[in-house]
């Protein structure tokens, strides 16, 4: 079968089974923020900061900063792929409640 999309060009066949390809360290960042997530009690995002080519650890309340590295230091045997120490550590604050 062909994958066409005008008259006399062709296109390859869509991929199955990759999905979104991810790298090591990234994939390593996701387990951060889910480690991170469990053990603080707050909801953490980390992501890549292109401008500064970074990760950036991103939480609204919870843990100050010095205590949010303190836990990734202690899970950081299961993120090998991730230099702990060069993380940026953002942490906002909601006044709502």
């Amino acid at each position: 079968m062909q994958y066409t999309t005008t008259p006399g060009t062709t296109n390859p066949p869509p991929s199955r089974g990759k999905g979104l390809v991810m790298s090591k360290r990234a994939r390593s960042a996701r387990r951060l923020a889910s480690l991170l997530t469990s053990n603080s009690g707050t909801f953490v995002r980390i992501y890549y900061d292109r401008q500064i080519r970074r990760y950036r650890v991103v939480w609204t309340n919870g843990p100050d900063a010095a205590q949010m590295f303190t836990l990734a230091v202690q899970a950081r045997d299961e993120v090998p792929e991730l230099d702990i120490t060069t993380l940026l550590w953002d942490r906002g604050t909601n006044n709502s409640r």
